[in-house]
């Protein structure tokens, strides 16, 4: 296999954070990508105290106990997102998107859509979610402008499952 250059010569435009000619595969590989898939709680304060006792996967929660989202595990469970280790960007694209992936059912794209929550949702969402996404963007692009990017030879010694949290329950009573 020989290396090939990947990355093309750039016009000469400005590139800005309200640029709209982002395309598609760049904002899917970037929800993908764990630049915006956090790895600790968003807040260290409970989302949510238990009203009453209600059942979570077989095991019984009391009423009163705090309960938390480590939205890592939630991004690497394979009942939300198919395949989760597996770099797969056209997931986040509709289906009449001609980069889209039809192994995935309207079902399915709306339950990864719903299950996707790096910054948090409600009152406690991230107020700075929208300039992180800018932000994140101009780094991408900047990076594509300035660099050339080549495929390198052979497989990389990364594997799959090669960074992981444990997904526990950790309660207050």
């Amino acid at each position: 296999m020989q290396s090939r250059r990947i990355s093309r010569t750039p016009r000469d435009e400005t590139l800005t954070s309200t640029s709209r000619r982002t395309p598609r595969v760049t904002t899917a590989w970037l929800q993908r990508s764990d630049l915006v898939s956090r790895t600790a709680p968003t807040s260290d304060v409970p989302a949510h105290v238990a009203s009453g006792p209600f059942i979570v996967d077989g095991h019984t929660i009391p009423q009163g106990t705090l309960v938390g989202i480590i939205t890592y595990a939630i991004h690497r469970n394979s009942a939300y997102f198919p395949e989760p280790f597996k770099f797969q960007p056209e997931r986040w694209l509709p289906k009449d998107d001609e980069r889209g992936s039809g192994e995935f059912t309207d079902a399915q794209r709306k339950l990864m859509h719903d299950a996707f929550n790096p910054f948090s949702t409600g009152t406690r969402g991230c107020a700075g979610k929208h300039l992180a996404y800018a932000e994140i963007g101009i780094v991408q692009a900047k990076l594509l402008w300035y660099f050339d990017f080549i495929q390198v030879k052979g497989r990389l010694d990364i594997q799959e499952f090669e960074f992981q949290t444990r997904d526990q329950l950790i309660a207050s009573h």
